[in-house]
């Protein structure tokens, strides 16, 4: 008795099925091959600065090899080049544009600027009220005088 007998067809298609299916879902994850080692840039061609190389030959003046030749001593080269500082005072000056370089002045200005002003005081109108009901009372309260006597 075979396995194929003893299994239901529906099952095998389904089986089959399901492995052409997972066929398809497979990856190859390798890295590719095409990668070459990283360049060294050490040779001068490398750089495009072939026209630095120093194999051209100088034909150098009689009177400056029997310079060169000549011995000297090393202070006196020294002193050649030694610069000279003055022990002196100097008066600051403030040049035009740099008076406030920290803008101070700037930063006072817009504070001023973000401040608000005062509000209004605003005074209860029953004050008001009460002394023109003071006056009207007063008005009233007075005789009456007739405009010619």
């Amino acid at each position: 008795m075979s396995w194929q007998a003893a299994v239901d067809e529906r099952m095998i298609a389904r089986l089959e099925a399901h492995e052409r299916r997972g066929e398809r879902l497979t990856r190859d994850w390798s890295v590719s091959s095409s990668l070459r080692e990283p360049r060294s840039h050490v040779e001068p061609s490398d750089w495009r600065a072939g026209y630095l190389r120093a194999d051209r030959e100088r034909d150098v003046p009689p009177e400056l090899q029997a310079d060169l030749r000549q011995n000297m001593p090393q202070a006196l080269l020294r002193d050649l080049y030694r610069t000279v500082h003055e022990d002196r005072w100097v008066q600051r000056e403030i040049v035009e544009g740099t008076g406030d370089r920290v803008g101070r002045e700037a930063m006072q200005v817009a504070r001023e600027a973000r401040r608000l002003p005062s509000l209004p005081r605003v005074e209860p109108a029953v004050r008001a009220v009460l002394e023109h009901q003071r006056w009207r009372r007063a008005l009233l309260a007075s005789p009456w005088q007739p405009v010619k006597r």
